[in-house]
């Protein structure tokens, strides 16, 4: 935080920005990685918590219920998604230590 009467410049505020953007892609991709990894090891389960919302959403649910096998496929795809996703969401500086280890 700037001291008061100083402005932040639009370089501080766009890094900012970035930053929380890369945060919010990498939180989206840790969700994905733990859903996928959830209908992986019990995809009749975890659809089945899921049978709520909209009809389309329910129908899609009762489907993976019905073919577990499909949901495995779908729960892979998306931890590979995830992964990519939180992948790329490197860090601008190369060393963020907070802290001198010695």
């Amino acid at each position: 935080m700037p001291p008061p009467g100083v402005e932040k410049s639009n370089l501080a505020r766009s890094c900012e920005t970035s930053g929380m953007k890369k945060r919010f892609f990498d939180l989206l991709g840790l969700l994905m990685v733990g859903d996928g990894l959830l209908t992986l090891a019990d995809p009749k389960r975890h659809c089945l918590l899921w049978e709520i919302g909209p009809k389309p959403c329910r129908e899609m649910a009762d489907e993976f219920v019905r073919h577990p096998k499909l949901a495995r496929w779908a729960g892979l795809a998306e931890v590979v998604l995830g992964l990519v996703l939180a992948e790329a969401q490197k860090p601008a500086v190369k060393s963020s230590r907070w802290f001198s280890g010695s």
